[in-house]
């Protein structure tokens, strides 16, 4: 489809009903606004609350296996959505929350501290001192240590007899020795220095007037205390969860209101009106007169764009097409004068796609699977809509290789399953040729139709001699050239294919202005010549074709931007090789659905070999049925997506499509959590 139509307005608006106007423009969506001035960026506090609170609560959200791959959304009409954030008070949750983080914060903080202290005092119970006596002596000091085996606390006593000291041992846990050294405070730097050179551990012990046993009992209570306040909080926590849809809600609404407040104090204005420029679908032109005629101080005009200025894209398809829209945008919107090729893909898209998982079975379950998706879950279902399409399609291309969970039915044995292989065309593990000549011949439509897209364009856009002589030339010759060497020795296809070569060497490249002249007679040259070698002119032209090379040579002056022309045009039809390589690329469909077929077989042989083993051997026999064909369905179904994508991107789209357009993005409501309906 072509793109649509847009319309280039400026509406004036009077200062005093700017909210409201521009209000009722963000609940239309009709209007891509180009022209803002410089404003700040900037996120409220409330909008981060809110979010933080969001992700705070988020774990306590039951949660299915399909939200982990598709966020659900919240299905809300915009009166609803408007209502209930007027009656709500996000605010008040979104504090609740960030108290309780604040709060757990702090008594874990709390937590940890007992626990280490605990920890620290642990070894050190059995000592009957209060800690604060330790501390309490004037010319001695003690030190705590952890002394690692008896032979360390030896070997320190035999390197310190220099120093008077007395040691008394306080516990012992395993190998380790925890005790207190009593020694001199003059001699206390250089005993520690010992210490630690015998890698011994010296212990800071809390000065208070408590004994170990005591402080740890104390810690023991105060722990207890946290854990009993986190307990609560969490609970507390669990009962705010159930607020997280309203908040969801909140966070579209506030940010939503913050984007278009944005906009509308970046409109240009003057000291009594505002201006909104922007782009607008000449189909909607009337509901944006209905909209300005409700308000009495508002005028709009279509103006000329400027010279320079490209706009935005909208495309629009037949139903059937839109959900491919979704992979246009993923490589990039067309340009204005481009055709939009998406009813294409949504042709060609699942061929091949089921050409790559050729399994029947395969094709229902993706199909059904993808339905089940697609009544279940809101939002944009583009890709779940391709997949289903993909899926019966695949049912198709199965049957017609015989793919039915591999050769599952073959193995089963039971007669209507074994009558539906009755439907199989051929078998590419036995006999590929067929697929591989499917694959090519797909290949080769396509890519043909991509040059002839690139034709249509060119006439349309009136671009005459680009469509002649750059593409309908190439267009004549890839589709003459192979009718000619297989099946069909017409002369007139000779007589195409030697216009087409001539278009190409001469003319594909039209830069410079040679002389009319000086380009007749290269032509002729070219044609003659070619026309000879090809045995369709008589032979005596080769004469013609020397006299005119010598008068092109005698006015070589002349000619010379000809014969440039000539050099480009030979490169150019060197790039026939890149035709071939691009539909060689198409093989790739034969290769993964064949791929495909041979791991189904594999999983299914596998199942069999274990299905001999006594008693158990059933059920390991379906679970690897269940979890292979499953296996082979993902991997499958990814590949091929990601190879058809490919196949678009790379081999189709380089015949005719540049895009780079900007997408058309109407002022309006946009979320992330709130399904508008």
């Amino acid at each position: 489809m072509a793109t649509v139509p847009l319309e280039k307005v400026v509406i004036v608006v009077h200062k005093s009903i700017k909210n409201q106007f521009v209000d009722r423009l963000h609940k239309l969506r009709i209007i891509h606004i180009t022209e803002l001035k410089e404003a700040p960026v900037y996120t409220p506090e409330e909008l981060d609350k809110i979010k933080e609170a969001i992700t705070q609560i988020g774990s306590y959200q039951k949660k299915g296996i399909l939200d982990n791959f598709v966020p659900p959304r919240i299905p809300l009409s915009l009166k609803d959505f408007e209502q209930l954030t007027k009656r709500y008070d996000f605010q008040r949750t979104a504090e609740e929350i960030e108290q309780i983080k604040k709060e757990r914060e702090i008594l874990n903080n709390q937590l940890q501290n007992l626990k280490a202290l605990s920890s620290t005092l642990f070894p050190f119970q059995p000592l009957k001192y209060r800690l604060s006596e330790l501390k309490s002596f004037k010319k001695v000091e003690s030190i705590p240590v952890n002394i690692k085996s008896e032979e360390i606390y030896k070997a320190i006593e035999s390197s310190t007899t220099d120093i008077p000291f007395s040691f008394e041992i306080v516990n012992t846990i395993g190998s380790k020795i925890f005790g207190l050294f009593f020694v001199r405070q003059v001699d206390v730097p250089k005993f520690k220095g010992k210490l630690i050179e015998f890698g011994c551990e010296i212990i800071e012990l809390p000065n208070i007037d408590k004994t170990p046993k005591e402080l740890i009992h104390n810690y023991n209570q105060e722990i207890e205390k946290i854990n009993n306040r986190l307990a609560e909080l969490n609970q507390k926590e669990i009962e705010l969860a159930k607020e997280i849809i309203n908040l969801k809600i909140g966070y579209d609404w506030i940010e939503n209101e913050l984007r278009k407040n944005g906009v509308a104090s970046a409109l240009p204005e003057t000291s009594s009106t505002v201006e909104i420029i922007g782009w607008i679908k000449k189909k909607d032109l009337d509901k944006l007169r209905k909209v300005a005629e409700e308000f009495k101080f508002v005028a709009f005009e279509r103006i000329e764009p400027e010279p320079d200025e490209k706009p935005p894209v909208a495309i629009e398809n037949p139903w059937w097409s839109t959900p491919y829209e979704m992979l246009i945008r993923l490589y990039s919107m067309p340009e204005q004068k481009e055709y939009d090729p998406t009813p294409f893909i949504a042709i060609f898209f699942p061929i091949f796609f089921a050409l790559c998982l050729t399994d029947a079975i395969y094709g229902i379950f993706l199909a059904l699977f993808s339905l089940y998706l697609m009544r279940k879950v809101p939002g944009d279902k583009s890709l779940l809509w391709i997949l289903f399409v993909g899926g019966i399609i695949t049912i198709f291309t199965g049957s017609m290789v015989g793919g039915w969970a591999g050769n599952l039915f073959d193995l089963i044995s039971i007669g209507f399953f074994k009558n539906l292989k009755k439907l199989m065309l051929f078998d590419p593990l036995t006999n590929p040729m067929p697929f591989f000549y499917l694959s090519l011949g797909i290949g080769y439509v396509h890519v043909l139709l991509g040059v002839l897209i690139e034709v249509f364009d060119d006439l349309r856009n009136k671009e005459y001699a680009r469509a002649i002589f750059e593409n309908l030339t190439w267009a004549v010759l890839i589709v003459c050239l192979p009718l000619y060497f297989t099946i069909l020795k017409l002369p007139v296809l000779k007589i195409l294919i030697l216009l087409s070569v001539t278009g190409i060497i001469l003319f594909s490249n039209r830069t410079g202005n040679p002389p009319l002249l000086d380009q007749i007679l290269w032509t002729l040259f070219v044609l003659f010549l070619l026309g000879t070698m090809m045995k369709i002119f008589p032979n005596f032209f080769k004469y013609i074709c020397l006299g005119l090379f010598v008068i092109n040579i005698l006015r070589i002056k002349y000619g010379k931007k000809v014969l440039v022309r000539i050099a480009w045009g030979l490169y150019t039809l060197y790039g026939i090789t890149s035709f071939v390589s691009n539909i060689l690329s198409y093989i790739r469909l034969m290769a993964l659905g064949m791929v495909t077929g041979g791991i189904a077989v594999t999983v299914n042989m596998i199942a069999w070999m274990v299905l001999k083993i006594p008693v158990i051997g059933i059920i390991l026999a379906i679970v690897i049925l269940i979890v292979g064909h499953s296996f082979n369905i993902v991997i499958n179904a990814l590949g091929g997506f990601i190879h058809t994508m490919r196949l678009h991107y790379i081999e189709f789209f380089g015949r005719f499509y540049a895009g780079g357009g900007k997408m058309f993005k109407p002022f309006g409501m946009e979320t992330k959590y709130v399904e508008i309906k």
